[in-house]
């Protein structure tokens, strides 16, 4: 069976600010942290096989993509 885990980054300060993000990473705040460290904790118990990390504007291979 597949099972898909889709993760979004913790809280971060520009967040708060309401500063629109995505070309550069953020600053996690301390409550963004804790956050960071509960999903370390909580994906343990997932074998996983596979890990493609995405950022907007592109992805891990370099090639961009559009939101729809």
């Amino acid at each position: 069976m597949l099972t898909l885990i889709l993760v979004r980054h913790g809280e971060t300060l520009e967040n708060g600010l309401k500063i629109a993000q995505g070309q550069t990473d953020g600053t996690l705040t301390e409550k963004g942290k804790a956050e960071n460290d509960t999903l370390g904790k909580g994906l343990q118990q997932f074998s996983l096989e596979q890990f493609i990390p995405v950022r907007w504007g592109g992805t891990a291979n370099g090639r961009s993509h559009s939101p729809s």
